[in-house]
Formats: C-alpha cells, structure tokens, sequence
C-alpha cells in the first residue's frame, strides 16, 4: 500500500509538471465554458448541454493526452522492462497511473460543474454521484481505445499525431459544443461510431434530463463494448512487442 501510495504522489506531480496536459486538462474546459456561455448563454438550456459536452471533454484529455500517450512514451522508452527487474511490480505501478488519474478527473470535473453552478446556474437533474459513475466507464472506454491505437506508432512523433487524430474528430463531432442532431447525416454516422458520443449521450441524460444511470441501457452497453475490445487489442499488441 506504501508503494502504491507513493506512485500515485509521484504520477500526480509528473502530471503537474506536463505543460501540455495540465491546459488541455484544467484550463482548457473553463476557457471553453467562458467563451461559449458568452456566445450563446443566454439561450434556454444551453448552459447545461454546453457543461455536461465540456465535463465529458475533461475525460477525453485525461484518456488520450493524460493515459494513452503517457502509457505509449513509457512502452518506447523500455520502462516496463526496467519495471521487472525494479521492486515496484507493474502491476503497482498501473495501479497508481490510473488511481493518479481517475483522482485528477474526479477533481477537475467536479470543481468544473460547481463552477459553472456558481457561476452561469449550472443545474443537474439526476444524480452527481451517477454522473461519476458514468465519467469512470467513459474514461476507461476512452482511455483504452487511446492506448491502443497510439501503441500502433513507432515513435514519439508518430504517437502524437495519432493522438490529435483521435481526439479532435471525436471532440468537434461527439457533442461537446452543440448536439449532434445538427450535424450532417454523414457526419452523424461518424459520430455514432466514437465512444466519445456515448459518453456525452449518458451525461446529457442523467444531467439535463434527470435519467437514472442504469437506464442509460445503449450508452452504457457501447461503452463497454469499446473498453473489452480496445483493451484486449491493447494487451495483445503490448504483449506481442514483449513490454508487459
């Protein structure tokens, strides 16, 4: 417990000092709100679509830039081989990346939500302890289609922009901003395959609309299609590249 105390303390500072992830974490979203809600606050409703889109977009950055690359620049570097023969297991280790981050979500999202509330009048209709909830599966369902698909680059420069390519399409169709209802057909096919979208529909449910979570039956079900699948494709390229 000592050891795994440790590696969340150390995570939680090496994220800090992540210029990159630190803005695109916890100042990007409050940007965001600022300049949308003073767009198009004044529109009835769209205080709460435009919070729950960013709170899902807090779960994005921490998935992609603050899991996947992170994992991916460890698996280059030899750090999981070096971790076999170190009195850390790796398990330890993985336990105390993913604790450190789920601790960083749960923070964030949360400060962010009361600061629209305090704010713009922010308001959730269902359950906060179910938007949690659905905030942990939705980042694990993104953080494991991160990790795979940025394991497919071969280097450092390779990874990045496999990650911006995941994360921008999914950010700009998924409905962060506005609801995908506007969008083109074409574009609303794209969109319904990101589990991104799923999150997003779960939020929008249980925050503007007051759903229970475990009526959430579709989002629910997809996001864990995505999270099995992604994460056993992760594991099996990890293991053929004998990193774990």
């Amino acid at each position: 417990m000592t050891k795994l105390l440790k590696i969340i303390r150390i995570e939680l500072m090496l994220f800090i000092r992540q210029r990159e992830s630190v803005f695109y974490t916890l100042a990007f979203p409050f940007i965001c709100l600022l300049l949308f809600a003073g767009i198009w606050g004044k529109f009835p409703g769209y205080i709460n679509t435009l919070t729950s889109g960013l709170t899902g977009m807090i779960a994005l950055n921490i998935a992609v830039f603050g899991a996947g690359l992170v994992l991916n620049f460890y698996r280059q570097h030899g750090f999981y081989k070096r971790l076999t023969i170190s009195p850390v297991s790796e398990l330890i280790y993985l336990s105390g990346l993913i604790i450190s981050r789920f601790i960083i979500l749960f923070v964030v999202a949360n400060l962010f939500m009361l600061f629209s509330y305090a704010v713009f009048g922010f308001r959730i209709k269902g359950n906060i302890f179910e938007v949690n909830l659905i905030l942990f599966i939705g980042t694990l369902s993104l953080a494991a289609l991160a990790v795979f698909l940025v394991s497919l680059g071969r280097t450092q420069s390779q990874t990045i922009q496999t990650a911006n390519l995941l994360f921008f399409p999914m950010l700009f169709l998924g409905g962060t901003f506005y609801s995908i209802d506007h969008l083109p057909q074409f574009l609303k096919i794209i969109a319904h395959v990101f589990p991104y979208t799923y999150l997003n529909k779960g939020l929008s449910n249980i925050i503007i609309r007051g759903t229970p979570f475990f009526q959430n039956i579709t989002e629910l079900g997809i996001l864990l299609f995505w999270l099995i699948l992604c994460l056993s494709l992760a594991v099996k390229r990890f293991k053929k590249e004998e990193v774990l």
